[in-house]
């Protein structure tokens, strides 16, 4: 019987760590550091009912994010033009959408594997996408409303785009890489 027992332990234990060892390579978690002083993500999609319940909640405070986000726009500094047309273009994006209207539109699935960590505590999120043009064409239209292209370096062998953050000694950065969209802000010197 203890020997069953210790076959069964010995088997078990295989098995565990051969399931640990397969990583999928687009899941956003794979890309954490060790080291992240913070994470979330989803390991899977949410079940199918408890999706549609989060995204009938948020249909539903989507028009005052959309209000929000127009007054944000009058609000923003005069000296500041293309912050105050991003907010409207981003407005635009959402007006008369619903959420998930709006996450198919940029190419992101909304049962789509995400993470969001912090390197250092410097916030990064990676979300997996369908549809790579689409997520282009939303990051080209945001791009657009600002007024200037965003600089474009290659690292790594992946192109991303950058735009520093006014005065603050930061820059946002977005990139695509294998299917999964990933967003930061960093220090300018990272």
């Amino acid at each position: 019987m203890k020997r069953t027992i210790r076959v069964f332990a010995c088997v078990f234990c295989i098995g565990a760590l051969g399931a640990c060892s397969h990583k999928d390579a687009n899941a956003p978690l794979s890309y954490v550091p060790a080291d992240t002083p913070y994470v979330t993500a989803n390991l899977e999609p949410l079940p199918a009912d408890m999706r549609t319940q989060l995204l009938k909640q948020a249909d539903t405070q989507l028009p005052m994010q959309v209000t929000q986000l127009r007054h944000a726009a009058k609000a923003v500094d005069k000296g500041n033009a293309h912050a105050a047309d991003l907010l409207n273009a981003l407005a635009d994006e959402f007006d008369g959408r619903t959420v998930e209207q709006f996450a198919k539109r940029i190419g992101i699935d909304p049962k789509a594997l995400y993470a969001a960590y912090g390197v250092g505590l410097s916030p990064v999120m990676r979300v997996q996408i369908a549809d790579t043009a689409a997520f282009q064409a939303f990051i080209g239209r945001m791009e657009k409303a600002w007024g200037t292209p965003l600089q474009t370096t290659r690292l790594g062998g992946i192109d991303y785009r950058h735009v520093r953050l006014g005065q603050l000694k930061l820059e946002f950065v977005v990139a695509v890489e294998k299917k999964q969209a990933v967003l930061a802000v960093l220090p300018i010197d990272a």
